[in-house]
């Protein structure tokens, strides 16, 4: 999930500190999201590809990623 992105160009100090003021509100908002379960319907197809080609990677690689593979195993995402 994705709760918004946050970055500084250039040298300008007040820049940085605007970026890095963002980035923790950022982490903020991400951190309660995932506490609360938060809903976004318009990252779900992202959010679905990404987990099927997560699943296809360690399924190929169950041998070499064995933990990972246990893993999601007992998580019941494969």
């Amino acid at each position: 999930m994705s709760v918004g992105e946050a970055g500084a160009v250039g040298r300008d100090p007040a820049a940085l500190d605007a970026a890095i003021t963002k980035a923790f509100n950022l982490g903020q908002t991400l951190a309660d999201a995932v506490q609360t379960k938060r809903h976004y319907a318009d990252q779900e197809s992202t959010i679905a590809e990404r987990g099927a080609f997560f699943r296809q990677l360690i399924k190929a690689n169950k041998e070499e990623w064995r933990h990972q593979y246990e893993f999601w195993m007992e998580k019941g995402w494969m």
